[in-house]
């Protein structure tokens, strides 16, 4: 094996170049050097991480919340209903009383 081409390739898989770039003469010790560095920097990187889209429903809606509350806003601009949209009413009000914590340290 050759230790220059799997470091070559590692860094390829890992940066994500895809396979088919590998520079060495296909079936040459060099190439499956390259190959085998290449499969072990691609499952060196950093996973994407996948949400759902009820969790980034839940995501925008605290934000909402959030900011609301960081520009002084008041609990009661809650645009969801509590009765029929419960979820997003307490997703926004979570945000809210996150970012009101964070206004009063802010504040002091």
């Amino acid at each position: 094996m050759n230790t220059d081409a799997f470091i070559e390739g590692q860094e390829a898989g890992f940066w994500g170049v895809p396979k088919s770039k590998n520079p060495h003469k296909k079936d040459s010790n060099d190439y499956l050097s390259w190959y085998a560095g290449w499969v072990l920097g691609k499952n060196q990187r950093p996973r994407k991480e996948r949400i759902s889209p009820k969790q980034k429903r839940y995501t925008e809606i605290y934000n909402q919340g959030l900011q609301v509350a960081l520009n002084g806003g008041a609990l009661s601009e809650n645009p969801f209903d509590r009765k029929n949209q419960l979820d997003d009413y307490e997703s926004w009000s979570s945000g809210f009383i996150e970012g009101l914590t964070n206004f009063v340290e802010l504040v002091g």
